[in-house]
């Protein structure tokens, strides 16, 4: 099934991008949602499509699905080899530390990229309402569990796991470096003192990631008898 090996590789960067909070920095807030939740309700007839497509309209309707899932690949191998070239032509000390947001640092291609997204959005969005109409039906065998779902995300919910695999670059290891020696230096009384390290900045430059691997920190799981990952909503206070 070509499509949905489509649908579930956009939908993963997708997650990613939740994930590193670049809609702001696209300039298209909750677009990024959205269009994770127009997936997964395109995903769920898919297998019913595919098994009617000797109808003519449903065949049509397969090829322009077909059509917008080729331009959202694009838009992820431009986004890949972009971040590749900046890491690549950067020093060390300077390098980006999330791969995926190296590749927004001009803001043309930013611009590009979320334009590019909202028309993808614009037009999965026209497809799926059309499902209803063609009287294609969710496959029983479709996974309701057990899948990574960017609207399961849309809350700001997190965790604190990290694949240790997405993380390029040396900043990131300077940061952790210097908070969890900070948090674990008994002798220079610091710890008594301090009861909030506040990790502030603009969406999308990867708070919830330096958290993730203080709070995953050998160091802190011996220094720290108890310790709590508590995921605040956006609409929280």
């Amino acid at each position: 099934m070509i499509l949905d090996a489509f649908l579930s590789k956009f939908s993963e960067f997708l997650v990613q991008m939740v994930t590193d909070e670049v809609g702001m920095l696209l300039g298209i807030p909750g677009q990024i949602e959205k269009l994770g939740e127009t997936i997964r309700d395109i995903q769920c007839v898919l297998a019913d499509a595919e098994s009617k497509q000797s109808n003519r309209t449903i065949e049509r309707w397969l090829m322009q699905l077909k059509d917008v899932m080729y331009d959202a690949d694009d838009v992820v191998d431009l986004c890949q080899i972009k971040a590749k070239e900046r890491l690549d032509g950067s020093s060390s000390h300077s390098r980006c530390g999330f791969p995926l947001l190296c590749c927004f640092g001009n803001p043309f291609f930013a611009h590009e990229i979320g334009s590019k997204i909202k028309d993808i959005n614009s037009r999965l969005e026209g497809i799926a309402k059309r499902r209803t109409d063609l009287g294609l039906t969710q496959s029983p065998i479709f996974p309701t569990h057990g899948v990574r779902r960017v609207d399961s995300i849309i809350s700001r919910k997190t965790d604190h796991l990290i694949v240790v695999d997405d993380i390029v670059g040396e900043k990131i290891e300077e940061d952790t470096e210097m908070l969890v020696s900070w948090l674990t230096e008994e002798e220079k009384g610091v710890r008594e003192n301090v009861c909030v390290v506040a990790i502030q900045g603009m969406g999308g430059i990867g708070k919830t990631t330096l958290a993730k691997k203080i709070f995953n920190d050998p160091r802190i799981e011996d220094e720290f008898q108890l310790k709590i990952w508590c995921s605040v909503v956006s609409w929280f206070g």
